[in-house]
Parts: C-alpha cells; sequence; structure tokens
C-alpha cells in the first residue's frame, strides 16, 4: 500500500524519506519544518465491518487535515488502480493547491459574497449536513 502510494505521489512532488521526519516512530513537526515540507501524507490500514480498508490523509505543515478517505483494499491488501489514481489525484491536487481543501460549502459561499459585492454583506453559519457523507 506504501509502495502504491509513494510510487504515483513521488513521480510529481520531491518526496522526503519517512525516517527524515520521524522521532521514535511518531511524526516530528520540528523535523518537518526543517525539512521544509509542504505536506504530510499518511495512511493507517485496518479491517472494518467493510472489510480491509486504508484510511489516507494529508496533512498541511501547520498539522491540520487537508483532505482524509476511506479506500477499500483487495484481497491481496492493495489499492485498486481506480482509487489509487483517484486518491493521488486528490491528494496531489490539495497539495499543489492548498485553496482546494476548503469544503465546497465554503468556497461557494466565498464565490457567492465575492460576486455580490454590492449586496449587504450576510454572515452565514455553516453546518455539516446531517446523514452519511457521500465519499
Amino acid at each position: 500500500m506504501r509502495a502504491q502510494l509513494t510510487e504515483t505521489l513521488c513521480l510529481s512532488e520531491e518526496c522526503v524519506a519517512p525516517d527524515r521526519v520521524l522521532s521514535g516512530g511518531k511524526l516530528s513537526w520540528e523535523k518537518v519544518a526543517r525539512e521544509h515540507v509542504v505536506a504530510v501524507v499518511q495512511g493507517h490500514a485496518s479491517n472494518g465491518k467493510a472489510g480491509a480498508q486504508m484510511q489516507v490523509e494529508v496533512l498541511r505543515a501547520d498539522g491540520h487535515t487537508a483532505w482524509a478517505d476511506t479506500l477499500a483494499l483487495n484481497d491481496a491488501n492493495r489499492l485498486s488502480v481506480k482509487d489509487l489514481v483517484s486518491a493521488s489525484a486528490a491528494a496531489l491536487g490539495v497539495i499543489d493547491n492548498p485553496a482546494s481543501a476548503q469544503p465546497a460549502r465554503v468556497k461557494k459561499a466565498r464565490a457567492l459574497a465575492q460576486r455580490n459585492d454590492n449586496r449587504p454583506s450576510r454572515r452565514l453559519a455553516l453546518r455539516p449536513h446531517p446523514g452519511h457523507a457521500r465519499g
């Protein structure tokens, strides 16, 4: 799994070896800053109700999650080509364009506010939609 992601992500981005940003097996933000890393991609495999799956997330240099997803693994504990390509594209999109990491509803509200500059400003409170998120 790690090899699959490394192969696809490191083709277009400069990757840093894990031992350069880990301390005692855990991510060291001091080392991340020293290496001038702009994003950290981490994953964790587990067995869930739906079978083997992998949680992948992209962390910005400030430690906040920019993107996260849960991907199904096949019987050989590998990502399908479709999931690998989709996850890699999403991760690279967030790394290359950090503004794209904002939720769509926030982007839409900001675009509407910029488009309607002649209207009085409106204060909006955004809340997540109840129910299951589509992924």
